[in-house]
């Protein structure tokens, strides 16, 4: 493990310390590039560090290993398909994933996704084969194995939306993210008089506005960097496939899909899984909460 740590104070110190969660096996100083420059003495799980002014330090740790986390084991579930959802580049005109034709790339996935140790197999992707589910309050039996968790890999079309998800009969609602568009965005900038031509060396239209950042917090499964539409690829509008948990008692018989034929569900496995339990101890990215549309003061003449 490297760890970058910076004096911020201008002050220097003799007196710094870096505590672990687990006992410190071996330390030493590294460069930018990580190439050891000395060995240092830690004392069970702290390690002593002096700083001069503002400087920047790297070390190097090897920690001794914690209790193992049992890797989850997942069973696939046997789905109704009544859609197909992709196409491959020979024949892009097969299937429809929304009302318009378009098509997640057939060659872009494989027969199995997995995502954080969860298997979801993929229904068949040969033309004129259904591999979806347009949800329509089908009820989905189970198997008999033994589970605390169902995944379901889903995405929706024409935004987002909303569904009502039941394990033997308990309602679970759940908002279901739309296949493409954007998962995030720093602040972006609006200009009058239409678009702006994106490669353009200069930009002559007054700024209407600034929309907000934002980011989008379903898991990602899958994605790919383009759809189908029947006469072309169309790039750069990304493909995506969500996972979804439910934690159920064990012994559960039955998962009812919702009433809503905006969502496609791809695949649901069981499996049992104490790793989701695992939460960051800090944020490991902006989100970008309670960003605010900006107002802009434009000087009157």
């Amino acid at each position: 493990m490297i760890v970058r740590l910076q004096e911020l104070d201008g002050q220097g110190t003799t007196k710094a310390a870096l505590t672990s969660a687990a006992r410190i096996e071996s330390a030493a100083s590294v460069n930018g590039v990580e190439k050891e420059l000395a060995t240092l003495s830690a004392s069970a799980n702290k390690l002593s560090l002096d700083f001069k002014p503002f400087q920047l330090r790297s070390v190097a740790l090897e920690l001794k290993p914690l209790a193992l986390l049992r890797p989850p084991s997942s069973t696939p579930v046997t789905l109704p398909f009544n859609l197909d959802v992709f196409s491959w580049n020979t024949n892009r005109s097969d299937g429809k994933c929304d009302d318009s034709g378009v098509t997640m790339p057939a060659e872009m996935i494989g027969d199995r996704v997995t995502t954080e140790g969860i298997t979801f197999n993929i229904g068949s992707r040969a033309d004129g084969q259904m591999n979806a589910v347009s949800c329509d309050g089908q009820t989905v039996t189970l198997p008999e194995v033994k589970f605390d968790r169902v995944y379901v890999l889903a995405t929706s079309v024409h935004g987002d939306n909303e569904g009502e998800f039941a394990i033997d009969g308990r309602p679970v609602k759940l908002r279901i993210q739309d296949w493409s568009g954007y998962l995030g965005s720093w602040d972006n900038r609006v200009f009058e008089g239409g678009r702006v031509f994106v490669y353009g060396y200069s930009i002559n239209n007054p700024l209407a506005s600034i929309t907000p950042g934002f980011i989008k917090r379903d898991p990602l499964a899958w994605f790919c960097s383009h759809r189908h539409f029947p006469q072309r690829d169309e790039e750069y509008r990304y493909s995506y496939l969500f996972k979804y948990r439910f934690d159920v008692p064990n012994g559960a018989k039955t998962l009812t899909l919702p009433e809503n034929d905006r969502i496609r569900v791809l695949a649901v496995s069981v499996a049992q899984n104490d790793n989701d339990a695992t939460v960051p101890v800090q944020p490991l990215y902006d989100d970008l909460t309670g960003r605010r549309v900006m107002q802009l003061n434009v000087a009157k003449e």
